[in-house]
């Protein structure tokens, strides 16, 4: 998506850079019709119907190739034909290499962009009792089962519980991303409770600690 985001700046850029120089070669267009009215004028006869829409390069290949209408342009004429010949060439040649660099770079930008690094993310954090009795409930006497789905590079994370009254928080157990669980037995998170009549709840979440970023479950009562 970030490469797909970029093409209208890239896209601009090429049609910028084309414009700009097709404009600035108006000059050698200028020059090839100043002939070509002079030949209608002078021989008529043997010029094409469509001759005002040659380009330099045909118009020096029609006069070299017809000594009558090569007879007809002077010197000066035909000099600044070839010159006007040389700067579409050199023209053409600085369009392409411009476009063609652009194209290399949109290319070496996609490449990054598929080959670089994805940054780990955490999702889907839950928490629950690995007891079935409890029936996916969280229970303060249970081993709490806390699992998660990551995505990007594995990397080691940080795993831990939070009371959300006093944001007190248990030592952390890290583990590779990739194992998508951890177990946080009674003792682990008994010093997190504050609420321990029968019937009360303690309102807890999950911290994950990547290399770069919190990453945190939503509320759950205990």
């Amino acid at each position: 998506m970030q490469f797909l985001s970029s093409l209208p700046a890239v896209l601009g850029l090429t049609g910028f850079v084309v414009y700009y120089f097709l404009v600035r070669n108006r000059g050698g267009d200028r020059i090839t019709l100043d002939i070509v009215g002079k030949l209608r004028q002078a021989a008529p006869d043997r010029l094409p119907p469509r001759a005002e829409s040659f380009d330099a390069a045909t118009l020096a290949r029609l006069i070299d190739g017809d000594n009558t209408l090569r007879s007809k342009v002077s010197d000066q004429d035909f000099q600044l034909l070839k010159v006007a010949l040389r700067q579409q060439f050199i023209v053409s040649i600085v369009v392409y290499v411009l476009c063609g660099l652009v194209f290399l770079a949109g290319v070496g930008f996609y490449i990054y962009m598929v080959n670089r690094p994805v940054p780990l993310s955490i999702s889907s954090i839950s928490a629950e009792s690995t007891d079935p009795a409890a029936q996916g409930m969280a229970v303060d006497l249970d081993n709490l089962q806390v699992r998660w789905s990551s995505a990007g590079e594995p990397a080691d994370i940080a795993v831990s519980l939070e009371a959300l009254d006093d944001h007190r928080q248990t030592a952390p157990k890290t583990v590779r991303s990739t194992e998508s669980q951890v177990v946080f037995a009674p003792e682990d998170y008994r010093p997190l409770l504050s609420h321990r009549a029968p019937g009360a709840a303690n309102r807890l979440r999950v911290d994950i600690q990547t290399p770069k970023s919190l990453f945190v479950s939503s509320e759950f009562s205990l």
